[in-house]
């Protein structure tokens, strides 16, 4: 049989509540699944239920077989002790974030080494998981043995992961969104790296991922779930060429992308930030010095979004905290024209994950109403509420939501709630950094579509920090490129996307879907 996987009419609960729905799909050797939706369409829970891998999660009905060269196993019936057997020699799992998924205090050569079932010496293991860091196109494999994960980048770090997945050759792989934060570029590489890997290795693979863009070039089938529920299931090129349900439909038409600007975006006033000679150099106790910026130079106008795009270790997120003086720079300077009133109150910043950048023991009224009172914008506490519920009506969220707490919220609110505390300051330049990397392509949408809207209103002007070129084009009036720390290429977005002088910026281009 050329199946590895059989899921028929699945049913899943969380006590009362359902939350898969139906679900049947198949799954065969040397062929891809892809399954899309957006957060809380039940494609992750689906997956992971069927391994026992949530323990709060309860199969209620349906059939779910697994197919290996010895046996069959039916996992919804399979007690702890068998499916930790086939979790450990028949499936394996890769996570969409790799620093969480890997023991930071683990060297990456032992953490693989844990992984692998068979017997064999020190030296042997050792072999072994070279020939695998190669495999994945992991660079100078000796090194990334003894390095922790911490001191290897991110796209390292999740063929790492991919590595320790293959090493007791699984029938089936499901990857849940293993490229979500990572670069284009980066993201292409760890893409191809499992679908060549499926296909050398005649195993099943099931990708996870929100951007149905990304899924339908790499899938032979697909399914597409919203809310617990199959909406559709079949050949990616047929869904992808022509989709019949309106929810696939919209999640085709939901990316950020150049070919959906409505206007040319022009500056439309005087230069308000200025920056000249930026140069910044970490060096770490025994650690070989690294520029992160080299004489970096730019202007930011009123009322214009600025594009920071480059690749993981470009400099760009280093150059945005300098803005707002998180990081003291080695030299240079950073000059604002926006008049007598403290610096904290001219320019804020929106960071990627907003989860982390609000106190969980804090409702998100109080994280508004906290600069309101400290900066004196407000007298009182009573004041400072009412005008919390103004700035989450202005960023599209009910007023009723401010005695909440983050953990009540998605992505795309809690990122809503992080603006309109930003916004409480009044600031006339907000710098956001990878604001939306971490977001369904639909949510982006809606967050690139505020902040378009808070632009007009408010008269802001942004630096907008990314490293998706469908999003920096989308939404800017200029690009800067920065790579190895250095400016590639600078200009206005058309000029930029219709003649780029850099071979860089023309492979970052062609990451632009039409």
């Amino acid at each position: 049989m050329n199946k590895v996987l059989t899921i028929e009419d699945l049913d899943v609960s969380f006590g009362e509540l359902k939350v898969v729905h139906g679900l049947s799909i198949d799954v065969h050797r040397g062929k891809v699944l892809g399954i899309v939706g957006e957060s809380g369409s039940g494609k992750s829970v689906s997956m992971m239920s069927i391994l026992g891998l949530i323990p709060k999660a309860r199969i209620k009905a349906g059939q779910v077989n697994l197919y290996t060269d010895e046996t069959t196993f039916d996992l919804k019936v399979s007690d702890s002790k068998e499916m930790r057997h086939v979790l450990r020699n028949h499936v394996s799992f890769v996570f969409q974030e790799p620093m969480t998924a890997l023991n930071p205090l683990m060297r990456c050569g032992k953490q693989v080494s844990e992984a692998i079932i068979s017997a064999g010496s020190k030296a042997d293991k050792r072999h072994r998981i070279l020939e695998l860091f190669t495999e994945c196109d992991l660079p100078d494999p000796e090194r990334i043995y003894t390095s922790y994960p911490h001191q290897i980048s991110g796209g390292q770090r999740q063929r790492v992961m991919i590595a320790m997945a293959l090493a007791n050759d699984p029938a089936l792989l499901i990857a849940d969104e293993p490229t979500t934060a990572l670069d284009p570029l980066v993201q292409s590489a760890v893409v191809e790296l499992l679908v060549k890997a499926c296909k050398s290795r005649n195993m099943g693979l099931i990708f996870i991922s929100h951007d149905l863009d990304l899924v339908s070039g790499i899938s032979d089938r697909i399914c597409v779930m919203e809310k617990g529920v199959r909406v559709e299931y079949g050949d990616a090129k047929e869904i992808f060429n022509s989709p019949k349900e309106s929810y696939t439909k919209h999640l085709l038409n939901s990316r950020p992308r150049y070919s959906h600007r409505t206007e040319e975006k022009k500056p439309i006033g005087e230069i308000v930030l200025n920056a000249s000679d930026i140069h910044k150099v970490f060096s770490g106790r025994g650690e070989k010095s690294h520029v992160a910026l080299q004489n970096v130079s730019f202007s930011l106008n009123r009322g214009e979004t600025l594009g920071l795009i480059g690749e993981s270790g470009s400099g760009k997120s280093t150059l945005g905290r300098i803005i707002v003086k998180l990081t003291e720079p080695d030299g240079g300077t950073i000059d604002l024209s926006l008049g007598e009133k403290p610096f904290y109150r001219k320019v804020q910043m929106v960071f990627q994950d907003p989860y982390s950048s609000l106190n969980p023991k804090q409702t998100i009224g109080d994280a508004i109403a906290e600069p309101l009172l400290f900066h004196g914008i407000c007298s009182s506490k009573t004041e400072a509420r009412k005008r919390g519920m103004e700035l989450l009506e202005s960023v599209d969220l009910d007023p009723a939501y401010f005695d909440r707490y983050p953990h009540e919220f998605s992505g795309g609110q809690r990122q809503r709630v992080c603006i309109a505390r930003a916004l409480s300051v009044e600031p006339d330049i907000l710098v956001c950094d990878e604001s939306v990397s971490a977001l369904d392509v639909s949510v982006q949408a809606h967050i690139l579509d505020l902040l378009m809207r808070l632009q007009k209103e408010r008269d802001l002007s942004y630096l907008f920090i990314a490293h998706d070129m469908n999003v920096v084009t989308y939404l800017c009036n200029r690009i800067i490129v920065l790579k190895n720390g250095k400016i590639e290429e600078e200009g206005e977005t058309p000029d930029m996307v219709k003649n780029p002088v850099s071979p860089y910026t023309k492979l970052l281009l062609n990451t632009i879907v039409d």
